[in-house]
């Protein structure tokens, strides 16, 4: 249990380095990076609207066919009596 509060304490520590220290990325975003970026999250949020929309006709009409096959079947049970 020592050795795995030990090694515990050694990651945290290098982790808190790692983050303290600042190294020089070296790299460019060009102009059109943000548009790309914007483009992705209308997209996203279109194909999850699209996919909730899907499901909840989906649900939608699983209730409706089990009500409509309720109302079906009454009548012909109370002729069978």
């Amino acid at each position: 249990m020592k050795n795995i509060k030990e090694t515990r304490l050694k990651l945290s520590f290098t982790f808190f380095c790692l983050l303290i220290i600042s190294f020089d990325a070296n790299a460019y975003l060009d102009p059109g990076t943000g548009g790309m970026l914007i483009q992705s999250a209308i997209a996203g949020l279109v194909m999850v609207g699209a996919f909730f929309r899907v499901f909840r006709a989906k649900i939608s009409e699983i209730f409706h066919n089990i009500k409509f096959s309720k109302k079906k079947r009454l009548p012909e049970d109370s002729q069978d009596k």
